[in-house]
Order: C-alpha cells, then structure tokens, then sequence
C-alpha cells in the first residue's frame, strides 16, 4: 500500500487488473471510481462478491 501511496499523489478514478494480486490496486481506487478486470471470470466473481460488491467494478 506504501508504495501505491508513494507513486499516486491521489487515489486513481480508474484502474484495472487482472490477477488476484492486484485486488491492493482495486482497493485503492476512489470510492466513485471505476475498477476494471481482464482476469478469470471464476475470480471476477470472487473479488466482486467479497470486496467490491457495492462498488463499480467490471470485467471486460
């Protein structure tokens, strides 16, 4: 988180991921911001439903 901290001044509006790993990155996102993922559709489900259930988060 540090080192997200130390390379974005602010929280980003957009970002995007696509390993279970880059959940830290999707967390970071603004509360209005956009989360997007590239990743398995199996983990899509997972991530959406225990962390990012009431946020904008979509796979593409």
């Amino acid at each position: 988180m540090k080192v997200l901290q130390r390379e974005f001044k602010d929280q980003p509006v957009i970002t995007g991921g696509d390993a279970t790993w880059d959940r830290f990155l999707l967390a970071y996102t603004t509360q209005n911001g956009i989360r997007l993922w590239t990743g398995d559709p199996g983990e899509y489900e997972i991530l959406k439903e225990k962390y990012f259930k009431d946020l904008a988060f979509y796979q593409i």
